[in-house]
């Protein structure tokens, strides 16, 4: 008689590797751009999940690896007054559409995006806020440096408190 065969479970996939810091893209006059290799490289390995791009509190965003989805289920679990996000949806929906690319990582904003915030024939820079992908123009990344700079000594001082190593 033959001994029973043990089943070994498949390891499961690490979660994909969020890009970190900055980075930027030329936008042409037509709205397209083309995503640094790191950020198109992430991209293709979520491409299974739901990408979504919109435009939220003054910033383009793209919430990555089915983000959005966490998103409504929290604006639609009560958690949120049904108003207010009635009205963050209404406005994510009014901008948005799923964020598709091309294996070279081209893609284009959309005409109610471009119309919305000023990322033609520009440069934009970006970065990874959790699964978020947020877009910024030249003049938003300016007041955030100026903004972040100026508080530093004093976030940092908080920071270490609560244990961050410096």
């Amino acid at each position: 008689m033959d001994a029973p065969v043990s089943q070994v479970a498949a390891p499961t996939p690490a979660p994909p590797q969020r890009p970190f810091g900055f980075s930027s893209m030329q936008v042409d006059k037509n709205g397209r751009g083309k995503l640094p290799a790191k950020v198109r490289d992430f991209f293709k390995e979520v491409r299974h999940k739901s990408n979504f791009i919109t435009l939220l509190d003054g910033k383009i965003v793209v919430y990555s690896n089915g983000s959005w989805d966490d998103q409504l289920a929290l604006l639609e679990s009560g958690a949120v007054d049904p108003e207010i996000a009635y009205d963050i949806t209404f406005i994510a929906d009014k901008y948005g559409s799923p964020f598709e690319i091309d294996d070279e990582g081209k893609f284009t904003f959309s005409q109610k995006l471009r119309q919305a915030m000023p990322v033609t024939d520009a440069t934009v820079y970006m970065r990874f806020d959790g699964w978020i992908l947020k877009f910024y123009t030249q003049e938003q990344f300016d007041e955030e440096d100026r903004r972040a700079t100026e508080r530093l000594a004093e976030n940092l001082k908080a920071a270490k408190a609560k244990g961050l190593k410096t």
